[in-house]
């Protein structure tokens, strides 16, 4: 093997780290800021998108619905809290769960048939639609994430992100019953 040959072969062995080095360097502003917003990666991007559509909520429900996670528990029961550290994903299910109830309550307040419910808030009227404005942006983003966690077959969210799901999910829950009356 010649010099030259040698030189070839460690140019073509290190062009396509160096062009990914290169790109990165270029863009780090964006990289850095994106690995701030991820608390943990997880396969196929699912923990990171739960991460940042929660943080995004937050923002949504602004002061309409700020309060905290107010639990009771029953003799014999878990706590959605609790559940969170054994399934992560059956929190998140049973969070949604006290939402669609809220919802069919909601539904039955003002007058429609409960049955509907299960189509989310879209076929609330808009003389009632004031009434739970404040949540609907966060409500949605909620029964999104929820499909994601009921239908990812390589759903693995951390107990901490089940929490602030379950957090905002029972600020949704409390407008709801709120605007129910």
């Amino acid at each position: 093997m010649t010099v030259l040959e040698f030189l070839a072969s460690v140019i073509d062995s290190l062009a396509w780290p160096a062009l990914v080095g290169f790109i990165v360097y270029l863009a780090r502003d964006q990289v850095v800021q994106l690995v701030g917003r991820l608390s943990r990666f997880k396969y196929k991007d699912i923990e990171a998108e739960f991460r940042e559509a929660l943080e995004d909520i937050k923002v949504i429900r602004g002061e309409a619905i700020e309060g905290e996670l107010v639990e009771v528990k029953q003799e014999g029961t878990i706590t959605l809290d609790e559940l969170a550290d054994v399934s992560p994903r059956a929190a998140i299910m049973e969070a949604w769960v006290k939402i669609e109830k809220a919802t069919r309550d909601f539904y039955e307040s003002i007058g429609l048939e409960r049955r509907v419910s299960y189509r989310g808030l879209r076929e609330v009227p808009n003389q009632h639609l004031r009434q739970i404005e404040p949540v609907m942006g966060a409500y949605n983003e909620l029964r999104h994430l929820r499909n994601k966690a009921a239908h990812s077959s390589d759903f693995d969210l951390s107990a901490d992100i089940a929490r602030e799901y379950i957090v905002v999910a029972s600020q949704v829950e409390t407008a709801l019953k709120n605007a129910a009356g």
